[in-house]
């Protein structure tokens, strides 16, 4: 799973004292899926205590955009060292989430490439590589027993920690795996063929089009100051040429007007493989943030 970053003027870190703070679930897993997007939400104690957590997915990915929100996060900071943790035992990773903000809940944390292991989605780049520099193949999708071993979801930064209690969510990923597979069948494209493929589409020339695309944040948008978070969808054909490019927004944004895919859809790419080693319609993803820290 590729990504962008585009930002500009950074800001020093401050300390905090150390808290914690754990959350219980207040109802089971409730399930959400629009026509672009798939997500599962849970709310978290009650009254003003009341906190959201939220997985959402855009397309089939071992990694899923993950949002908590509530009063419990009114301290942490944006792109700041966040470190997280799944279980006793287990030794803490970092992630760096945005800061937004969320109608029902309030200030909530962002973090749009979050995954339970987190070198699943280091070993992920661009051309669709593995750890050992093979080509990736079959279906990304949410790791079942990762999710199995979760106990919790603690996120600690500077001397705060929020730890949330999870259980079921084998299961929770379990209905997110079905419901990025139907959106393979939505885009008219065939399951069965990416479930078994023996190489994914790659972008060969991704760094290059990744810096035309940093060279374009949207003017209106950077002088109102507004960021966001996009998916972006390239279809690619079987000769490997690019047919068409969704834009979905992962935050909501009023005005911002991405221009990127006007340099995605120049990419090189490689085509997809089936099981017998035919080039065959697929896709590439990549993520899009735009910021102002």
């Amino acid at each position: 799973m590729a990504a962008l970053t585009l930002s500009a003027v950074t800001a020093s870190p401050a300390s905090a004292a150390r808290e914690t703070v754990v959350l219980k679930p207040a109802g089971k897993w409730s399930v959400d899926f629009g026509e672009a997007r798939c997500r599962l939400a849970r709310v978290y104690g009650t009254g003003e205590n009341r906190h959201g957590l939220f997985i959402q997915q855009w397309d089939p990915s071992g990694a899923f955009s993950f949002t908590v929100a509530g009063p419990s996060f009114k301290r942490f900071k944006s792109r700041r060292a966040t470190f997280v943790r799944f279980r006793e035992g287990k030794e803490e990773h970092e992630t760096t989430p945005f800061v937004g903000n969320s109608e029902s809940f309030g200030k909530a944390l962002i973090d749009t490439n979050f995954a339970i292991d987190p070198s699943a989605v280091e070993a992920e780049d661009p051309a669709n590589l593995s750890a050992d520099g093979a080509l990736e193949t079959g279906l990304p999708q949410l790791d079942l027993e990762d999710a199995s071993a979760v106990e919790f979801i603690e996120l600690r930064q500077f001397g705060r920690v929020v730890r949330l209690e999870v259980d079921a969510l084998r299961g929770a990923f379990e209905v997110m795996n079905a419901c990025t597979q139907d959106l393979v069948k939505d885009w008219c494209l065939d399951l069965e063929k990416h479930l078994t493929a023996t190489r994914r589409v790659s972008m060969s020339n991704f760094d290059a089009i990744a810096r035309r695309v940093a060279s374009n944040y949207p003017r209106d948008a950077l002088l109102r100051g507004e960021q966001a978070i996009l998916r972006v969808r390239v279809a690619v054909n079987a000769q490997g040429k690019a047919t068409d490019c969704i834009i979905n927004d992962v935050t909501f944004t009023e005005r911002l007007d991405s221009p990127a895919c006007r340099p995605l859809m120049q990419g090189t790419y490689t085509p997809a493989l089936d099981a017998q080693g035919e080039p065959f319609p697929s896709f590439f993803t990549t993520s899009i943030t735009y910021r102002m820290d």
